[in-house]
């Protein structure tokens, strides 16, 4: 029942409205920017129905890569989180770098590397002093666009940097996520000894996390 009222709650919030006529109209980027100015049903929105929308979305791209490594996104979730990076661009400047990190997520998801390393890039050099959560993340993410792309040695840094800051603070979901990737990373530099380290560490972490949570139903 919580899970259909909140389906039910995102279907109709004025952000996915919007990106579902978007979709259907196939603007350009500047009209979608003059839209977000100009839409009257966004003009009593806070920053709740910023994180709301973020949040939804990433969570069912996050599940969907989770579950087949590989996910079908629906074009209006990347649109939404297109239009609440715009929205926080233009009146709720604390949620840039989340908005930016959940376009990023849409942009890994759907194959635009590029694209998703600017996001990442962008969600860094904007984090906000109250959500220090959300830089490991933004780390693991760029280091999977570069991945992605071929440059290896610039995954390795983004990875290494993920997992330092986890580390700092005391996390370990994304350090964990961060020390699989290092390990696949250095697995495709043929350092095997390397790799199988960085695997085992991780996997040590998820299970450790996977016995907390059984612990805790």
């Amino acid at each position: 029942q919580d899970e259909l009222a909140l389906i039910a709650k995102f279907s109709h919030h004025p952000i996915v409205k919007l990106a579902i006529q978007l979709c259907d109209e196939d603007v350009s980027y500047e009209e979608l920017v003059q839209r977000v100015r100009q839409e009257e049903s966004l003009k009593d929105l806070d920053g709740r129905d910023i994180e709301f929308v973020n949040r939804f979305v990433s969570d069912f791209t996050s599940q969907q890569l989770g579950l087949a490594g590989a996910a079908v996104i629906p074009e209006m979730h990347k649109l939404a989180t297109v239009l609440t990076h715009e929205l926080s661009m233009l009146r709720f400047t604390e949620h840039i770098s989340e908005s930016a990190l959940a376009t990023g997520l849409q942009m890994l998801a759907t194959k635009e590397f590029s694209a998703a390393t600017k996001c990442c890039i962008r969600a860094i050099e904007t984090l906000p002093s109250d959500k220090p959560e959300l830089e490991p993340r933004a780390y693991n993410y760029l280091g999977i666009a570069y991945y992605r792309q071929g440059k290896i040695d610039s995954a390795i840094q983004n990875y290494k940097q993920a997992i330092q800051v986890s580390e700092r603070l005391g996390e370990k979901y994304w350090r964990s996520k961060a020390l699989g990737n290092l390990g696949m990373a250095y697995q495709d530099l043929g350092s095997i000894d390397s790799a199988l380290k960085f695997y085992e560490d991780a996997l040590e972490i998820s299970r450790e996390l996977k016995d907390r949570w059984e612990e805790g139903r």
